[in-house]
């Protein structure tokens, strides 16, 4: 695809201000350093997003409801020591060709829409060593939600890529911000290809709050899936997810909050990590499906793949499924096959 880019706007202007700070930032080594000199570049094998002024990895974007602009950095990555670090593209070239042609808006969901790439371009921050930086523009008009943006590496026959969440919050907020009549499932899933799933508990018809998540004390001003999780547990109609103990989370600045073990009716199901394969592990995953009545099936809300389920929006009516499975499940793809196991349709 090919980004068009509009006439620099006065926000443009000023968000080529901020970006040209910053990497005068990058350059004096705040954020790389010259210890990152030293991998190579173009071909790395991963794709990262990080946060402009620190270089720490960034999923998750958060604005304010009268913040119309994200301002993103991503590059190359690659693994030094088991930690996942930015490297460089190799040429201002390189650089170039994603700006152009690998950023794009993947999805947003229903209450959210209308982003678009406001501004992208290469910028140098060491000699010979290059990121792309971009804007992501909102609509200025109240919506709030989540939304995807996907970058790939287009250099790279393999087309590596990210993908990361832009949050808006509610212009509004209040504690009677509420998703009614919402379903909650629980599976335990194993096995690839055939997927042998089964059924361990359910919560219907509740009503999710955006005040509900309790633990890490949530910036989202809407509900979420962490909401319905929460929401659960602090419920004496649910004593199946105790509240003390029953939800085991991390919380990872700029990604958010995952799960890490879940409790249901005395039995903890908790992140399995194999030493021998770096890309096994057994975790709690999420889906989001909403109905459609002219089709009569459940459709997966695509949004939900790349938002976490702290800053996923959830609605009216949601079907949201928690499975137990292997994350990679398909031995044969470079990253987890999320479609295996949340198929597009129920």
């Amino acid at each position: 695809m090919s980004v068009i880019l509009s006439p620099r706007t006065t926000a443009q202007k000023r968000a080529i201000a901020v970006i040209l700070a910053i990497a005068l930032a990058l350059s004096l080594g705040m954020a790389f350093g010259a210890q990152q000199s030293a991998y190579a570049a173009t071909s790395d094998d991963w794709m990262m997003s990080y946060d402009l002024s620190s270089g720490d990895f960034t999923y998750t974007y958060v604005l304010s409801a009268d913040e119309t602009e994200a301002y993103i950095q991503v590059g190359p990555a690659s693994f030094v020591n088991d930690t996942l670090v930015p490297t460089y593209f190799s040429s201002e070239a390189d650089a170039q060709n994603v700006a152009d042609n690998g950023i794009e808006i993947s999805a947003e969901d229903d209450g959210i829409a209308g982003a678009y790439v406001a501004y992208a371009a290469p910028f140098e921050f060491d000699p010979g060593q290059w990121a792309v930086v971009a804007v992501i523009g909102l609509p200025d008009d109240g919506s709030f939600g989540a939304l995807s943006v996907k970058v790939t590496n287009v250099n790279d026959i393999n087309l590596r890529h990210t993908t990361l969440t832009i949050c808006r919050n509610e212009t509004e907020p209040s504690q009677d911000t509420e998703a009614d009549n919402v379903t909650v499932r629980f599976y335990y899933s194993v096995g690839y290809p055939f997927v042998k799933e089964t059924l361990l508990e359910e919560a219907g018809n509740i009503s999710v709050l955006s005040n509900d998540y309790y633990e890490q004390g949530s910036t989202r001003t809407y509900p979420t899936g962490m909401d319905a999780l929460w929401h659960i547990a602090y419920s004496a109609s649910y004593p199946w997810l105790p509240a003390s103990g029953g939800i085991e989370s991390v919380y990872y600045p700029g990604q958010g909050e995952f799960i890490r073990a879940l409790t249901l009716d005395g039995t903890r199901y908790a992140t399995q990590e194999d030493p021998n394969d770096p890309l096994y592990e057994q975790a709690w995953m999420y889906g989001v499906y909403r109905y459609a009545q002219a089709t009569d099936e459940w459709v997966r809300v695509h949004v939900a793949e790349h938002a976490g389920s702290d800053s996923f929006r959830v609605y009216d009516d949601d079907l949201i499924i928690w499975k137990y499975g292997d994350s990679q499940t398909d031995p044969n793809k470079w990253e987890g096959d999320y479609e295996t196991l949340f198929p597009d349709t129920l």
